[in-house]
């Protein structure tokens, strides 16, 4: 295998010399979401998969077939993820399969963060920033910003 992971190409760290216990094989990236408990992207070009390990089970959120599956990232309490689909932000509930709805003309979007409490969500798109009660996004605030990046302080 590799022996060094590279970052955005800012920093290369020696790769984890132990396997993840409860591991998915081929995974592709990995976030974690407590001491034992993560979220991974994994499967082969092609068909991957966004999967949830948590209390040693795994659960399958979606499956990607033909599309690319990227950048995933957490909310601060683990509940929810985001990751790209074919190049656009998707947003997934670690408590049911299958991505959520986006607020109307979100659907390009390329960022996401959350609220420390993980109650908002918020959507960075070429021409609007869309934030929204995480489970509410009909009831979405649109900003017109223009963002490629967001983060919550």
């Amino acid at each position: 295998g590799t022996a060094a992971v590279t970052f955005r190409g800012l920093r290369a760290i020696a790769r984890c010399s132990r396997p993840i216990r409860g591991a998915p094989r081929l995974m592709q990236e990995v976030v974690w979401t407590g001491e034992h408990d993560f979220a991974a992207i994994a499967g082969p070009p092609g068909a991957m998969s966004l999967l949830v390990n948590r209390n040693g089970r795994e659960v399958s959120l979606f499956n990607s077939v033909g599309a690319s599956l990227s950048g995933l990232v957490a909310s601060p309490h683990g509940r929810y993820f985001g990751a790209r689909v074919g190049g656009s932000m998707f947003v997934f509930d670690s408590r049911r399969p299958g991505n959520l709805a986006l607020p109307s003309g979100a659907e390009r979007s390329t960022a996401v963060a959350w609220s420390p409490d993980d109650r908002f969500t918020a959507l960075a798109s070429q021409s609007s920033v869309y934030v929204y009660p995480g489970d509410r996004p009909g009831r979405a605030v649109t900003l017109p910003l223009a963002a490629i990046g967001l983060d919550w302080r």
